[in-house]
């Protein structure tokens, strides 16, 4: 039988259609499930390895983009071959954007088989800590918007709060003076944001990076300097439908490897807000197996 282990964010309520695979799953003769559910902030990734060194074979995480970073975060610490699987149960869903939607056969087909590809993750290194992301990593606005959807999350959620987190960003939002070094670019200015992609989209399905793909072997960045809340508003439809942006402060470029300095700046990781002073982005190549549903037969 696999053993298979579901983590699950406790603080959400399970979507109809992820409990019914659920069950579906925990009925299937050849899996051996189990299911834990957190019960504080940051369980998941303590969850994830120690299940690792219980030797889980595959690991799914059921909840947002912040539960992903941490099963993922979890599963790399423990250095074991664990195939990592999601189910999207959070509000934003930015890095499941990048696949198909889940079908349910298909992913009991995946788990039966222990059907797996590869694709990269971000080795992100800040004050002597190092965590991975899976998806998308920004420095400047990104941050602080996180910052203000941290505190709005009792008042109003859903993207309504997205979406407001974003203009309130923009307006309360000072521009630093950042310095970005790589092979491929360098540049010091004042700079609203720049995005680190693994992934394409983030900010409730915002395409920041039409050219990025998890399993290229690159970072894709892309640098927003002096760009303001109505250019925003302007170039919010080609945001939405994938399309790239032609505005003289808006720059595309990829790297295997970037480093940006500045002072306390904001980031994040996959929704996860931070500040540093110096943060390195390094592509770790088809370092993640993850549970294939694009080619079950």
């Amino acid at each position: 039988m696999v053993k298979v282990t579901f983590i699950v964010n406790g603080n959400r309520t399970l979507k109809k259609r992820n409990i019914e695979l659920i069950q579906k799953v925990l009925q299937h003769p050849a899996l051996d499930v189990t299911l834990l559910r957190t019960t504080y902030a940051k369980e998941a990734l303590q969850l994830a390895q120690e299940t690792c060194n219980l030797k889980t074979e595959i690991i799914i995480a059921v909840g947002g983009d912040g539960t992903i970073n941490e099963v993922v975060n979890g599963i790399q610490a423990s250095n074991k071959s664990v195939i990592f699987g999601y189910l999207p149960n959070g509000t934003g869903n930015d890095f499941s954007r990048n696949f198909k939607p889940i079908q349910s056969e298909a992913f009991i087909q995946a788990l039966v088989s222990k059907k797996y590809t590869k694709i990269d993750t971000i080795k992100t290194t800040f004050d002597q800590e190092i965590k991975q992301c899976v998806n998308i990593a920004d420095v400047g606005l990104g941050g602080k918007v996180i910052e203000i959807l941290e505190r709005q999350r009792s008042i109003i959620g859903g993207k309504i709060s997205y979406n407001l987190a974003i203009v309130r960003g923009f307006l309360a939002f000072k521009k630093p003076e950042i310095v970005i070094e790589s092979d491929a670019y360098k540049n010091k200015k004042r700079m609203l944001m720049v995005a680190i992609c693994n992934g394409k989209y983030f900010a409730h399905g915002l395409t920041v990076n039409p050219f990025a793909q998890l399993n290229d072997g690159f970072l894709h960045i892309t640098t927003f300097e002096k760009v303001s809340l109505l250019d925003y508003i302007r170039e919010l439809p080609k945001l939405k439908k994938g399309l790239k942006i032609t505005h003289p402060e808006v720059n595309y470029f990829k790297t295997k490897k970037v480093t940006i300095v500045g002072d306390r700046l904001y980031g994040e990781l996959d929704g996860e807000g931070f500040k540093a002073n110096t943060i390195e982005f390094e592509i770790q190549e088809k370092s993640l197996s993850i549970l294939d549903l694009e080619n079950t037969e």
